[in-house]
C-alpha cells in the first residue's frame, strides 16, 4: 500500500496525503485524503481530514490545481496507514456502543411492556 500513498501540493500550498486510487489526463483521484500542516516550532507534522462537512472518503483532484505529486516517504506514509487504521478501529468501537446503547433501550422498552398488566373492560376479553 505505500507504493501507493502520495502527497500532492496544490497551487494553494495544501499538502494532501492519500492512497491514489486512480488518474487521467484531467484528474487525480485519492481516497482518504488528509490535509497535512507542519508545525515548524514544534517538529510535528499534523493531518486532518481533507473535508470534514462530508462522509465521502473518495475525491478528484483537478490536475490543473496541482503542483506535484510524489510517493510519500516510508515515515510518513507508515503514520498515515496506522493513523487509517486507528481511525476505523475508532468507527467500530464507536459503532458498537451505539448499538449497545439501542439494546438496552430495546431491553428497557420491553421490560416495560412486560411489567405493564393489561387492562381488561367487564365482560369483555378486550385489551385498552
Amino acid at each position: 500500500m505505500n507504493d501507493y500513498v502520495v502527497v500532492l501540493r496544490l497551487d494553494d500550498g495544501t499538502d494532501i496525503i492519500g492512497v491514489m486510487v486512480g488518474e487521467d489526463d484531467q484528474h487525480i483521484k485519492l481516497e482518504h485524503p488528509y490535509q497535512v500542516r507542519v508545525i515548524p516550532s514544534e517538529g510535528n507534522v499534523m493531518m486532518l481530514p481533507y473535508c470534514v462537512f462530508t462522509d465521502e472518503t473518495l475525491f478528484k483532484f483537478d490536475r490543473s490545481k496541482i503542483g506535484f505529486v510524489a510517493t510519500c516517504s516510508r515515515e510518513i506514509a507508515d503514520r498515515y496507514i496506522n493513523m487509517l487504521s486507528m481511525n476505523d478501529l475508532q468507527n467500530q468501537i464507536n459503532s458498537l456502543a451505539e448499538l449497545e446503547t439501542s439494546l438496552d433501550k430495546l431491553d428497557a422498552f420491553v421490560s416495560s411492556k412486560s411489567e405493564s398488566k393489561p387492562t381488561f373492560v367487564d365482560g369483555n376479553e378486550t385489551v385498552h
